[in-house]
């Protein structure tokens, strides 16, 4: 999801109340666990709700907010990981000699 989406900065900047965001699911909500904190707060101060419709979860209780410490970080890990794999493979392919075709 893109932040900086019209329809969400006229939600930030002109609240009303009970409007809930509904997406598939936490990880497409933000690939960054920091800044997918800092967004909920700020769309909770607003009177927003970010729902997410396959893992729903009622944030007045505390044990749904350690599943969305997990729901959030793991898409940064999957990242991380990728990146790692990227970096190995170009560094593999570089070492590799060229086959003549």
């Amino acid at each position: 999801m893109n932040f900086f989406q019209a329809d969400l900065i006229l939600w930030i900047f002109f609240p009303c109340q009970h409007i809930e965001i509904e997406f598939t699911k936490w990880d497409r909500f933000s690939r960054n666990a920091g800044d997918a904190y800092q967004m909920i707060n700020l769309l909770q101060k607003n009177g927003i709700n970010p729902q997410a419709i396959e893992q729903p979860l009622d944030m007045a209780i505390p044990e749904n907010k350690l599943m969305l410490a997990i729901y959030l970080a793991s898409p940064e890990v999957e990242n991380d990981r990728r990146a790692l794999n990227v970096f190995y493979g170009m560094r593999k392919a570089k070492d590799l000699p060229e086959i003549p075709l």
